[in-house]
């Protein structure tokens, strides 16, 4: 039965992983995957390498208590159930998968599943059933289900699904759409915006904050540094561009004074103004003089240099962050001696505006999110007032 068998994967994806936080499951491989489809009878899951693996049901035969559109494209007509992680491609950026899923007399049901990938050449490939042209191949009805991987679209930025649609954003702005009797990808809309800042392939992202971060984010807002533009997207990473936006709004916030754009650019950085005034001030660096990584999650070691610049520059008040002798076990992955030197500042104030976690590590290559920056800001914010 499909509760049965998909309670089974679910179980064998499980035991393969040492771990599983906030979507992301790390392998006994030591390698990444995230978990953006999973029903009841099949998984996918992107390797940090691009590569796409699943498991499940690869068969569209064979009198099974669940439906033939769950398969994972290999064309497996042999092989009933792959419990263990198949590879099925590579160069993947992002996969959906869609369907219906209900529960009837205590039992799981899924209908009609398929599955949609978005690969890194901005291709959108499909494969599993069409019943009603969920492929987006100019054909329909069960005898034209598929169960290996054809591509239907070039130039996609973005993708999702939801029941039997598939919608895509295409680089130039417009949106399509394809499914429910619709078996060709059709144009509904121009002008659309691109996918916001720092939009990466995974979990689908949680706009509300923890139950944590509730009162900092409050906090952040009675401040006033937190503007109706700026709120949202709480347990996302952040980018770096996202990054600047917060610190810039704060330090405009503490010293009631707007901040100079300047005359320093990056290629990359889409005229964001503020970017410029953290450039302009030597706030922020880019990854070269011409690349500034808008969009890139940043890293724990780079918010605390950011952070450390932001203090040094408010020195002007007679205040100062003071280094500490403070050892994480993981020191050793920090990038430079200033950037240590920031950490150790940034983990010895009072309030401590970073600290590391109870293992004694600080984690300076992972990243930070949007609700964990706002606590950071706020302790400044106090440091700046204390």
């Amino acid at each position: 039965m499909i509760e049965q068998y998909g309670v089974h994967l679910k179980a064998v994806w499980e035991e393969l992983a040492e771990y599983n936080i906030e979507g992301y499951m790390r392998m006994s491989d030591g390698n990444i995957y995230y978990m953006p489809g999973c029903s009841a009878s099949l998984i996918l899951a992107i390797k940090n390498d691009g590569s796409l693996w699943g498991l499940g049901f690869a068969s569209p035969s064979g009198g099974r208590h669940f439906t033939v559109g769950q398969t994972l494209g290999i064309n497996d007509s042999i092989t009933y159930e792959h419990y263990y992680p198949q590879k099925i491609m590579d160069g993947v950026k992002d996969v959906v998968t869609g369907g219906q899923h209900y529960i009837s007399g205590g039992r799981e049901y899924g209908t009609a599943y398929f599955s949609a990938v978005l690969k890194t050449d901005g291709s959108v490939w499909t494969w599993g059933s069409n019943g009603v042209g969920q492929l987006g191949d100019r054909t329909w009805g069960s005898s034209a289900s598929r169960w290996q991987p054809k591509k239907v679209m070039d130039g996609v930025t973005a993708i999702s699904a939801a029941d039997h649609i598939v919608s895509v954003l295409k680089t130039d702005g417009s949106l399509w759409t394809w499914g429910l009797i619709c078996n060709t990808p059709e144009k509904i809309a121009d002008g659309v915006k691109q996918p916001p800042a720092g939009f990466v392939p995974g979990p689908d992202p949680i706009d509300d904050p923890s139950p944590w971060a509730i009162p900092v984010i409050n906090t952040a807002i009675e401040i006033g540094y937190l503007t109706p533009e700026l709120q949202g997207g709480y347990q996302y990473n952040i980018t770096r561009g996202e990054f600047c936006a917060l610190a810039v709004s704060l330090i405009e916030t503490l010293t009631g004074q707007t901040m100079e754009v300047g005359t320093r650019t990056f290629a990359d950085d889409g005229g964001d103004l503020n970017i410029r005034k953290m450039a302009h001030l030597t706030i922020i660096n880019g990854y070269s003089e011409t690349t500034f990584g808008t969009n890139d999650p940043i890293s724990r070691q780079d918010a605390a240099m950011i952070l450390d610049r932001i203090a040094r520059r408010e020195q002007a008040l007679n205040k100062e962050l003071f280094e500490a002798d403070v050892t994480f076990t993981d020191m050793h992955l920090v990038t430079s001696e200033n950037t240590a030197a920031a950490i150790r500042k940034m983990s010895y104030s009072s309030p401590r505006i970073m600290a590391g976690d109870a293992s004694g590590t600080f984690r300076p290559l992972d990243n930070i999110s949007r609700q964990e920056t706002i606590s950071t800001l706020n302790k400044l914010c106090q440091w700046y007032f204390g």
